[in-house]
């Protein structure tokens, strides 16, 4: 796995088998855990992240590559409000319409669909509610 450069499964799969053996020695199956000292022999890796728009430029040939965009018209709209919410994409895909609260301009994500298990409030702007008001047609 880590030839084939799938670190963050190199890790899982590290961390579930240390949990059988830590099961296993709680049985009294066995004595040690050899998944504890293989972290040390693993390849380390270093998180590397994507590129982020920065120049106002950039950004403004992104947003018309969007509105150029002659896909599905739900694609279309996901990917218009993107940059609207700053939300992750699955958080965009798995909104349900009693998140969304158009009396307070707000979508309220809630606690357990969020990476830190809180409730997410994200304003919605006038072409954020444009947008979703058309998705809901």
């Amino acid at each position: 796995m880590e030839e084939r450069g799938v670190y963050a499964t190199v890790r899982k799969v590290r961390g579930v088998a240390q949990q059988v053996f830590d099961y296993a020695i709680l049985k009294g199956f066995c004595e040690s855990n050899p998944a504890r000292g293989i972290v040390k022999a693993l390849t380390p890796h270093k998180e590397q992240h994507y590129k982020t728009l920065t120049d106002t430029r950039d950004i403004a040939k992104l947003m018309k590559v969007i509105n150029g965009y002659g896909g599905d018209i739900k694609t279309v709209i996901l990917l218009k409000l993107s940059p609207l919410t700053l939300t992750r994409p699955t958080e965009l895909r798995s909104a349900k319409w009693n998140e969304f609260n158009f009396n307070l301009n707000e979508w309220r994500i809630p606690a357990e669909k969020m990476k830190s298990r809180r409730e997410h409030i994200v304003p919605l702007s006038k072409q954020a509610k444009s947008l979703l008001e058309e998705l809901k047609l």
